[in-house]
């Protein structure tokens, strides 16, 4: 099932239109894999129960379209932008992060936040010949590269990214079943809040793995995952 590519805004921090690709590719896998280590399912754990402490206190918005936008700041690559031009060489991303208040994300900005919130450790050269800007962008568009890959494989972002989004996002899995569980996800939430709830609980089951079937077990969507 695909959607409309979301409307987007002028402003900077948003996610650019794709077009969804089918791909029969299985070299990414969403399972967890040797190389993931306790610590790193602890931190995504945290990670997960960070984005549900901010959306209690309402210091992030469940929002679909959008990486991270506060109505009363400047987008993020627009803020490192006019540090660079004010002479600043190094930006340390929790000084912005500390002063949006309800912004609206999308699932990985929820989880870029709360990494930047209980890690600290995302810094921006701001140097007069470096492009700050890109670096904002390759958070959420190179996957590869993002300060998220500390905690999460590039599979798991895209599978929490198309779950978020209904694929229609910046980046779907790389196999069919991976898809069909995160459109069936995407369906059985009828809002981005309960949506994004519905990730970071399944991710704190699922020890520090978003595993999207386990959340349609019984479900109706269960027996449709095929059929999508």
């Amino acid at each position: 099932m695909k959607r409309n590519t979301k409307s987007k805004k002028s402003t900077a921090v948003k996610k650019k239109p794709v077009v969804r690709k089918t791909s029969t590719s299985s070299t990414q896998t969403n399972k967890p894999t040797k190389n993931t280590t306790a610590a790193q399912q602890e931190m995504r754990i945290a990670i997960a129960k960070d984005v549900l402490k901010q959306l209690n206190a309402k210091k992030i918005i469940a929002a679909s379209g959008t990486w991270i936008t506060d109505s009363k700041m400047p987008d993020l690559d627009e803020y490192v932008c006019d540090l660079q031009n004010k002479g600043e060489r190094k930006f340390d991303v929790k000084n912005y992060v500390n002063k949006v208040n309800q912004c609206e994300v999308c699932a990985l900005g929820s989880l870029f936040v709360s990494a930047v919130n209980l890690y600290n450790n995302v810094y921006i050269s701001t140097d007069k010949n470096s492009n700050p800007q890109d670096q904002v962008w390759n958070i959420f568009t190179n996957l590869s590269s993002s300060p998220l890959k500390r905690y999460f494989s590039v599979a798991q972002l895209k599978y929490i990214e198309a779950a978020y989004e209904g694929l229609a996002g910046e980046h779907i899995p790389a196999d069919e079943r991976s898809e069909k569980y995160a459109e069936a996800f995407y369906l059985a939430h009828s809002n981005n809040n309960e949506r994004l709830r519905g990730i970071m609980q399944n991710i704190i089951d699922n020890n520090g793995t978003f595993k999207p079937e386990t959340s349609l077990v019984g479900s109706k969507l269960d027996s449709l995952v095929m059929n999508l």
